[in-house]
């Protein structure tokens, strides 16, 4: 499924499906294999199919129970559907041919709200119950698909997409200002925040219920398990039933009636997954299509030192181990990162959030699209889950007492090239969490390193200074430019950035553009909890870090990748990209000083300034990249961004 979306009337006052149609043109793009409509009295639902897999093809929505008293509209796949089928006793045929939403009104129709808990996967669904005139909706807790909604006096309206909701006559069209100025300073701003005012999102993990009094409630269901620790015998042990976990899960994601890309790095985790998947996918005759991005040919750019420009090397290993790998290396030198910007706002409604980035993964994805791959895996997620670092382990040790332990882990930590000292390693990574905030500011002032004041946020933002002050972004924004601190409790610290991800809009935009699903297999909800429960030393061992998958792809991977320890350098030329066509930045800033959002939100003149003095070299430098692969890229993506949401008013934000 790509897109779901409904209305809910006030008073028992009947449907209107005009407003139901405009729903549905508004999200014809997000559903090219058909979709459907359902309305009585009391509330409309629709959805527009993009079908994946071949259980995708099977689903006829909007779907009613068997007693015609639920009706189900759902977006999003359900990943460990044999759990499921064996609850629901349902043999092979029967099984194949049961589509995900059918599961879920089984799920909702045998435990109600507490089977919620049954299910793992990326998801967004609504269901109208008739008998209670209640809408109950949610959004997955990992992974969760975009869904957006109005509530007012006397209608509610939920769609995938913020946009569709502006197709209705009651929704206005008033600009969130102060998301806008969020998204400028590089924050996202509350997790319920959209572009426009009035317009919300339900997060992910939450769960909204609109009752027959027209009463909305919103509240948290499905929490990620983090608080147990779970200990195995033998280190082997624990590294045999991760290998296990983490094929079950990626043959889940690998479910699909065409092709399976994936997003190759020459990192552990995309290439953990290539060796997964193309042993899964080699049993059934089948390959994998491998992407990496490679620079410009006899790129010679700076690099940070322990970063790498060109995975080619890594990668072609790969392919050389494992037949089934299908590589290809691309090169997206040749396209701008603001090219076709609208193609991206009208599809997914949001900006790119890493400019540099977005040439070579829209260049990916378009190939993809040509070999006829439905589905792309990524590696995302899996620096927190299954390849964390063990960065917990030494303030472990210390607050347990165990000096020794700590300092022979910080030892191994220098000698393997990961800390400049053992000293040095102990009071970063160790000491340096559990020190009380006032010592830890005065440790960073030793070190040479101010502790910014809030002000320093607009250093790096290409938002006017007026703006930012009338939106009052810094009493609502983290400080950027200080030292970042190493949390203490870093269980809580990588469950919390797993539920900070928000790519959901952005990517139903690309299923709708490229008709390609994205998944991300290494935040399979499953795998974050087992890998969340184990203690750090499963992670870093003996100085080394990531020992956890290192130890489960032991034999699968080639030395190259399995003993790498550096990182690849995403669009290491972009600035070659950006500055090819100087004269088209020219004109693109000329655009956003007659726009009247742009004038008063970005700093037009500092980016004018920029762009009249660009580098000639120093492109490694920590100014350089801060000027222009954050301000000036940042500046210009966000300059369109707001052109085009101006389009969309028709008049200035109030």
């Amino acid at each position: 499924m790509s897109a779901i979306f409904g209305l809910r009337p006030a008073d028992g006052a009947p449907v209107d499906r005009t407003q139901l149609g405009r729903l549905d043109t508004a999200l014809a793009a997000h559903g090219h294999d058909g979709g459907g409509l359902w309305a009585d009295d009391g509330a409309g639902l629709g959805c527009r199919l993009a079908a994946f897999t071949a259980q995708d093809g099977l689903e006829r929505q909007p779907l009613a129970s068997a007693d015609d008293q639920r009706v189900l509209v759902f977006d999003g796949r359900i990943d460990d559907r044999r759990a499921l089928l064996r609850e629901f006793d349902l043999g092979a045929a029967e099984a194949e041919a049961t589509p995900d939403s059918a599961l879920v009104l089984q799920v909702l129709q045998r435990w109600g709200e507490a089977g919620l808990a049954r299910l793992h996967g990326s998801y967004a669904f609504a269901c109208w119950d008739r008998r209670t005139q209640t809408l109950l909706a949610g959004s997955s807790p990992l992974n969760g698909r975009s869904l957006c909604y109005v509530h007012t006096p006397r209608h509610f309206a939920f769609a995938t997409l913020p946009g569709a909701l502006l197709a209705l006559p009651f929704v206005e069209r008033r600009l969130d200002e102060e998301h806008l100025a969020d998204l400028l300073v590089y924050t996202v701003g509350a997790p319920e925040d959209t572009c426009w005012r009035g317009i919300r999102r339900l997060p992910p993990g939450q769960l909204l219920t609109l009752d027959g009094h027209h009463n909305l409630r919103v509240r948290p269901y499905g929490a990620i398990e983090q608080g147990q620790t779970l200990r195995f015998a033998r280190d082997d042990d624990c590294a045999d039933a991760v290998d296990e976990l983490f094929d079950t899960v990626v043959d889940d994601h690998l479910r699909s009636a065409a092709p399976v890309g994936l997003f190759m790095s020459g990192g552990l985790d995309s290439c953990s997954i290539a060796a997964a998947a193309a042993g899964r996918l080699g049993a059934r005759g089948q390959r994998l299509a491998a992407f990496t991005e490679r620079p410009a040919a006899g790129f010679g750019g700076p690099v940070p030192a322990g970063r790498y420009a060109d995975e080619s090397p890594l990668v072609q290993a790969m392919a050389q181990q494992i037949p089934q790998i299908d590589l290809h290396l691309v090169r997206a030198g040749a396209t701008s990162p603001l090219e076709d910007t609208d193609a991206l706002f009208d599809s997914g409604e949001v900006a790119f959030p890493n400019v540099a980035n977005r040439p070579w993964w829209e260049t990916i994805l378009a190939q993809a699209q040509t070999q006829g791959v439905r589905v792309m895996l990524t590696g995302d997620g899996g620096n927190v889950s299954a390849s964390w670092n063990g960065r917990g382990l030494l303030p472990g040790l210390l607050r347990q007492g165990r000096w020794g332990s700590a300092w022979r882990e910080a030892r191994a930590l220098a000698q393997r090239g990961h800390a400049p000292s053992a000293s040095r390693a102990l009071l970063a990574q160790g000491m340096s969490p559990l020190l009380p905030t006032p010592a830890w500011h005065a440790l960073q002032r030793w070190r040479g390193r101010s502790v910014a004041a809030p002000q320093r946020q607009l250093l790096l933002a290409p938002i006017h200074p007026g703006f930012a002050a009338a939106t009052r972004v810094l009493q609502r924004a983290s400080v950027l430019g200080a030292p970042v601190r190493p949390p203490a409790d870093t269980r809580k610290a990588r469950h919390d950035a797993l539920l900070a991800t928000r790519c959901s809009q952005l990517e139903a935009g690309y299923r709708a553009r490229f008709r390609i699903d994205i998944r991300h297999p290494l935040v399979d909800r499953r795998l974050v909890e087992f890998c969340l429960a184990l203690p750090e030393d499963q992670f870093l061992h003996d100085g080394v870090p990531r020992w956890l998958l290192r130890r489960a792809m032991a034999g699968r991977l080639p030395p190259a990748v399995l003993d790498n320890h550096g990182r690849g350098l995403q669009a290491a030329d972009w600035y070659l990209t950006l500055g090819r066509d100087r004269p088209a930045l020219a004109a693109e800033l000329a655009a956003l000083e007659h726009s009247d959002l742009a004038r008063r939100m970005l700093d037009l003149p500092r980016l004018r300034r920029l762009l009249e003095h660009w580098p000639g070299d120093g492109w490694g430098t920590a100014a350089v990249l801060s000027d222009y692969r954050l301000t000036f890229s940042h500046g210009l993506m966000m300059g369109r961004y707001l052109r085009w949401l101006e389009s969309r008013t028709g008049t200035p934000a109030a």
